[in-house]
């Protein structure tokens, strides 16, 4: 119901120029590369870090209680994050988790990225996993999640008993 309001040109008019409306316009952007060009994104900590170390993150997307985390170690994972995709001119777009894009971004573990290039991760992923090798991205990805999370600090979350977070698959 809110992507259809979303939608409406006059509702959109309005919207447009607030911080709000640029991250519906990101997001809705994401999501459409994702349907379209798979390769082209990335979500999840491990997939992100792993765009961020090919140099391929065009825009990052974040939602903004991973940079306000209890964690420390956490919180100091995403801010290294945002300070390393600046330097090749990333955007990034910190989105309000109060907001409903927030609250979809949150769905997708809190960060993802629109990248320059197509970045097969997921078969990188299944390289490293046959004994492959894979390359750019492998270890390193895997120790910087360790301490990942979703979104809310309640404790319910998909990690493991290393504290690494589980990773979705990509349709």
């Amino acid at each position: 119901a809110l992507h259809e309001v979303l939608r409406d040109p006059a509702v959109a008019h309005r919207v447009a120029e607030t911080k709000a409306g640029a991250e519906v316009r990101v997001l809705r952007e994401f999501m459409q590369m994702m349907e379209a060009q798979p390769d082209r994104v990335a979500y999840g900590p491990r997939h992100v870090q792993a765009a961020c170390e090919q140099g391929a993150v065009d825009k990052l997307l974040l939602v903004d209680s991973l940079l306000r985390a209890q964690h420390v170690g956490r919180r100091a994972q995403y801010v290294s994050l945002v300070e390393a995709v600046k330097p090749s001119g990333a955007a990034v777009h910190v989105f309000s988790d109060k907001h409903p894009s927030g609250e979809q971004l949150g769905m997708l573990s809190g960060v993802a990225a629109i990248l320059r290039f197509p970045l097969p991760l997921d078969d990188m992923w299944e390289a490293e996993a046959q004994g492959g090798g894979g390359g750019g991205g492998g270890g390193d990805a895997d120790d910087s999640s360790s301490s990942s999370s979703s979104t809310s600090d309640d404790g319910d979350d998909d990690s493991d008993e290393d504290g690494r977070l589980e990773q979705g698959v990509r349709a």
